[in-house]
């Protein structure tokens, strides 16, 4: 569907959030009713639970991360408790690195989530996305207005509201 940017008054898609030519947000004069804003909640919350299901699927390689993780964390403690150290530096040593790699594990599984989600949403959600506001003559804005107000704080779809286009 097409539309005029109500600032330079160029043909622009409503697919998009912005105008493509002067970047104008692109708000449309009409109010949704009840029954339109129900279609629009359920299908954000159908494409968040995408977003979970594919950012769930980081848990096995992260967990097995983890386990290697735990299982240096053991031998370092373990060198540590035969190395020729005081006991205060060992406990700091064997401490430090325990948190570095605890940290590092949230970094990891936190990257991985955020990698996963917009490999998907550029290799498909976006698509679906516009295919149906496209088949149900939306606009992009009014999608993104109803899911950032439906969606939680940390919703994975959150970060695929209102880009400029």
């Amino acid at each position: 569907m097409q539309t005029n940017c109500p600032n330079c008054n160029a043909q622009t898609s409503t697919l998009h959030t912005t105008c493509d030519f002067c970047k104008t947000m692109l708000r449309p004069k009409r109010v949704l009713s009840k029954e339109q804003e129900e279609e629009l909640e359920k299908f954000a919350e159908a494409i968040e639970l995408r977003f979970k299901s594919i950012a769930g699927n980081w848990d096995a390689p992260v967990m097995g991360g983890c386990l290697g993780g735990l299982l240096i964390i053991t031998a370092t403690w373990l060198g540590l408790y035969y190395a020729e150290m005081t006991m205060n530096f060992k406990v700091i040593l064997g401490s430090t690195i325990s948190i570095t790699l605890f940290a590092l594990w949230g970094g990891l599984v936190t990257w991985s989530e955020k990698k996963a989600c917009q490999a998907a949403y550029d290799s498909q959600i976006k698509g679906d996305i516009e295919h149906f506001l496209e088949m149900r003559s939306f606009y992009r804005y009014e999608f993104d207005m109803v899911a950032n107000g439906k969606l939680e704080e940390n919703a994975f779809l959150r970060a695929f509201l209102f880009l400029k286009h």
